[in-house]
């Protein structure tokens, strides 16, 4: 009889605790928009890209090379695993880039033309 009324009693206790939960109000949170809006640009989109997506770029773009002069053609190619590191590291910093510069809203779908679904019998 002991341990039924120790798990009855956890079990108000949990139903209790439960039913105060549910009963609070939630913490205020502030608008995303307000958050954004607090937001100010440091650098110029030309700034971002001249000093810090082109250099990460150029590490992947610039890896392998063929140069084609008078005095011949020349490779330059990743060969070690040290290059390769390079190059992956340039990969892996570039992509979060995108969001350092503004994008415009994609433009919404428009809705196909009824010319589009006219079938012919």
């Amino acid at each position: 009889m002991n341990r039924a009324a120790t798990v009855a009693g956890a079990g108000a206790l949990f139903l209790s605790a439960l039913a105060l939960q549910h009963c609070s109000t939630p913490p205020a949170t502030q608008p995303a928009s307000s958050a954004a809006a607090s937001l100010t640009p440091v650098l110029s989109v030309k700034e971002v890209m001249e000093h810090i997506v082109d250099p990460i770029a150029d590490w992947v773009f610039d890896a392998a090379v063929i140069d084609v002069t008078a005095k011949g053609v020349v490779e330059t190619l990743p060969l070690s695993d040290e290059d390769w590191l390079k190059v992956e590291r340039g990969g892996a910093e570039s992509q979060p880039l995108s969001y350092l510069t503004p994008s415009p809203p994609a433009p919404s779908a428009a809705p196909p033309s009824p010319a589009c679904h006219v079938r012919s019998t």
